[in-house]
């Protein structure tokens, strides 16, 4: 699928439409107006194309969600990454990209074979945490 999309980038530009049977799929590529749509504007989109969850109860989160459920959903997560928590957050999140990188250079140096899914698994355990 990413082959057709970079032909109809080629073709269409950096903001094209499409139809998947009768639903419009609109695809952007284009920075500025990806960043609109992702920090200035993101209340308006609500409905965003998501692959299903494996499981029912994994649907139940902010990516997964939609209309009203998907407004309930931010507006719960949105106080936890205002700017000012997100700057408190940085050092945390900066000592554990360290280690993180420490570990890979490590592994590189000695020529290990490297799981990069366990790592950033671990990685991401270890920001959340």
């Amino acid at each position: 699928m990413p082959a057709v999309k970079l032909e109809w980038y080629k073709k269409f530009g950096p903001l094209y439409g499409v139809f998947n049977k009768t639903e419009p799929i609109l695809t952007v590529a284009k920075p500025e107006l990806i960043k609109t749509i992702l920090v200035k504007d993101f209340h308006l989109f609500t409905d965003r194309r998501t692959r299903p969850a494996a499981h029912h109860v994994l649907d139940k989160n902010l990516f997964h969600s939609r209309g009203e459920d998907w407004k309930r959903y931010r507006s719960i997560m949105s106080p936890t990454f205002t700017s000012g928590k997100m700057r408190k957050m940085y050092p945390m999140i900066r000592e554990c990209l360290n280690e993180f990188l420490d570990v890979l250079d490590v592994s590189a140096a000695n020529g290990a074979d490297i799981n990069l899914k366990d790592m950033h698994g671990n990685f991401t355990m270890d920001v959340i945490a």
